[in-house]
């Protein structure tokens, strides 16, 4: 196999991982803040880090919080967890609903 196949098979493996790590870095697990600026799920400021929990992998993690009444409003919000940590309380809208286990 001459040198040039070679770099051009190991350049192509490192975009196919850089891929990979790229994506895996937009997850979007994340703490509801102790004093979110409001309710709303779907706003950013609201999380630790300033992201939103909505991916198959993401998990929101819920502890002590000023703003316990939280409202989502798109048609859905996906996360692999909600975990709900001491001190942790949450009030939904008769209107939400969950699927999973």
């Amino acid at each position: 196999m001459s040198v040039w196949i070679r770099k051009l098979i190991f350049a192509i493996a490192a975009a196919l991982l850089s891929l990979g790590a790229q994506r895996h870095s937009f997850a979007g697990s994340a703490t509801w803040g102790t004093n979110p600026l409001n309710g709303d799920w779907n706003t950013a400021a609201n999380w630790m880090p300033n992201t939103v929990p909505n991916g198959p992998g993401d998990v929101a993690t819920f502890g002590t919080s000023d703003v316990t009444n939280l409202s989502i409003n798109t048609t859905a919000v996906e996360v692999d967890m909600i975990v709900f940590n001491s001190g942790a309380a949450l009030l939904r809208s008769p209107s939400t609903q969950g699927t999973g286990s």
